[in-house]
């Protein structure tokens, strides 16, 4: 008869082994993550000097079999400050408006050795982190336009431009909203391959920018009493790519660079309705002043006339029949 080998309780122990260390074993080594952006609003709201506020809204659903604590964002400008008040909160609260499940965020610069990539370090300041799920993140940091030359002369207007950062996913809807100071021509669009940018763009005579909007993009302006807002909007964005936008704005808006040898930023021909009324008083003045001064020279030379005939005797008619006063103008 053959012989028939048993397993013994051995075998059994090294099987459940087996599975326990299976189960147990470090999750680093088998977690996947795969995070997908989903759409990108930002806000640039710039002062008088060129100084912005950018504000990120960036709409992302996140994937994986383990919690996730941090996200970077490529491509920012290099001379980002981060603001502390960033937050990440799920994107259903966020439509309904609701801020009880937002969650603090810490933001970080990240620069290479040569400063021509920067990055922002997000870091979720939650102890288990982020499970899968759609979360929008509020991302805000300040920079300045005029200093990395973003802000140029564009014949009798101010060019403003600004790149977005590089995503690592093509999405839908990209959407950018510059805010300026109201002014009385309002902000419009321009074509922003022509400007003259610290990039790689090429330029063209004197900074100047030709062409119009890209079919690519829509725009819609809106008027108020102190700030003017222009909200451009690409249906598409592709992959690793950072849209350049631009705008035209009234150099009463936002200042334009000084002109080079010196000499006012703001050309004459820009100089606002207020300056020219002051301008025009002060010539209306200055004509007041002088005719009184000779009115009054006409008068006393009356008066010296008339005192004289009388000393002598004598009597000057005057050459002009009238009143002493209306003669005090001949």
């Amino acid at each position: 008869m053959p012989r028939v080998v048993r397993g013994g309780r051995g075998h059994i122990l090294l099987a459940l082994l087996v599975g326990v260390v299976a189960v147990l074993a470090p999750r680093a080594s088998w977690a996947w993550i795969e995070n997908h952006v989903q759409g990108l609003q930002t806000r640039l709201e710039i002062d008088r000097s060129g100084k912005a506020l950018v504000e990120h809204r960036l709409e992302l659903r996140m994937n994986g079999n383990v919690r996730q604590k941090t996200y970077r964002i490529d491509g920012v400008d290099p001379d980002a400050e981060p603001l502390e008040d960033g937050y990440v909160v799920p994107f259903e609260d966020a439509l309904a408006g609701s801020m009880e499940e937002a969650i603090p965020i810490a933001v970080a610069v990240r620069k290479r050795d040569d400063d021509a990539a920067v990055s922002l370090d997000i870091t979720v300041e939650d102890r288990k982190g982020l499970w899968r799920g759609r979360y929008l993140f509020v991302i805000r940091y300040r920079t300045d336009l005029r200093a990395s030359g973003r802000v140029v002369r564009d014949g009798a207007l101010v060019a403003l431009s600004w790149r977005g950062p590089n995503l690592a996913d093509g999405y839908d809807n990209a959407r950018t909203t510059f805010v300026v100071p109201a002014s009385p021509s309002p902000p419009r669009t321009i074509e922003a391959d022509g400007l003259e940018l610290a990039d790689d763009r090429r330029a063209t005579r004197e900074g100047a920018v030709e062409g119009s909007l890209p079919a690519t993009f829509l725009s819609e302006v809106r008027r108020g009493h102190e700030h003017d807002e222009i909200e451009l909007l690409r249906t598409y964005a592709p992959r690793g790519e950072g849209i350049l936008w631009a705008i035209r704005v009234d150099p009463r808006a936002v200042a334009p660079p000084a002109i080079e040898g010196g000499g006012d930023a703001i050309e004459p021909a820009f100089r606002t309705v207020r300056d020219e009324m002051a301008s025009r008083d002060q010539w209306l003045a200055m004509a007041a002043a002088v005719f009184l001064l000779v009115f009054l020279l006409g008068w006393a030379r009356g008066r010296e006339v008339a005192r004289l005939a009388e000393e002598l005797g004598a009597r000057v008619p005057p050459l002009i029949p009238a009143p002493p006063v209306l003669r005090g103008l001949g």
